[in-house]
């Protein structure tokens, strides 16, 4: 069960959000599910205490996943992924301005790293 907190910080804080897996990618079927991910960006006074914002928020929505912003870059910096996948669906739900410098800089992961990762 998702907290109100964290449910919060997914509806009013999501600086981009996407559809990814079969859907993004038109492979899904009847049975497939809708995944959607997303980056929030938790307001800088969560910072400011002993208990920090959650690195993470599963849900609202049923196969729902949000980042918080940093923690999504640092995933991207190690090349996950999930994470660069996020950052390359083509099924984009939404996103402001922070969102469209993130995606700006999504060449930027795709690093000797990522290659040395993925390209066999």
């Amino acid at each position: 069960m998702i907290s109100a907190t964290d449910e919060a910080l997914v509806r009013d804080h999501t600086v981009y959000a996407c559809v990814m897996g079969s859907r993004a990618f038109g492979l899904a079927t009847e049975d497939s599910d809708t995944d959607r991910r997303g980056v929030f960006l938790a307001p800088t006074p969560l910072f400011w205490r002993f208990e920090k914002p959650p690195t993470h928020v599963d849900g609202p929505a049923p196969e729902q996943f949000s980042w918080e912003l940093e923690r999504f870059c640092e995933l991207a910096l190690r090349a996950n992924p999930n994470v660069l996948e996020c950052l390359h669906s083509p099924l984009v739900e939404s996103v402001d301005g922070t969102g469209r410098e993130l995606l700006a800089l999504r060449g930027a992961f795709l690093s000797r790293l990522a290659h040395g990762t993925f390209v066999r």
